[in-house]
């Protein structure tokens, strides 16, 4: 049987993190929005319930139903959740080797080469919501500060 070759547009890469776990319908949700014209695609995350109060969590559940997604203003960008095809990776060069902040820096230079970055609460992403991370700026502080 001979191997063959996928182009490259048609590879598609989609990231999280050790510490979450994707919805059932993740990378189906991610291919929808590539099917659609979408170069990267940037999804929500939502914390761990079992990681937070009861309190905690009304406060995410009430700050989620008030702030959608926004990528045109980048915000939202969370590498546990985002997805590229493999053309753009290449022209992008992977992810910058940064200690912190290298999928904002991702989404932001897609942007600025006029790529087109969709938002999706589809096919969302449940990770820890820990609050001592190992990133400073990461997702456990905008936990601790946030909830």
């Amino acid at each position: 049987v001979a191997a063959s070759v996928v182009p490259v547009h048609r590879i598609w890469i989609a990231s999280t993190d050790a510490d979450s776990q994707v919805d059932a319908d993740w990378l189906v949700e991610q291919l929808t929005s590539a099917r659609g014209g979408a170069d990267v695609v940037v999804g929500t995350i939502r914390p761990d319930p079992r990681d937070l109060s009861a309190e905690q969590h009304s406060a995410w559940h009430t700050r989620a139903l008030e702030a959608r997604i926004d990528a045109d203003a980048g915000a939202g960008v969370h590498g546990a959740n985002l997805g590229l095809r493999g053309d753009v990776d290449a022209r992008l060069g992977g992810f910058a080797p940064l200690r912190v902040g290298e999928d904002d820096d991702l989404v932001r230079r897609a942007r600025q080469l006029g790529l087109r970055v969709v938002a999706s609460d589809r096919g969302q992403v449940t990770t820890s919501a820990r609050i001592d991370g190992r990133a400073p700026h990461g997702y456990a502080e905008f936990v601790r500060t946030h909830y």
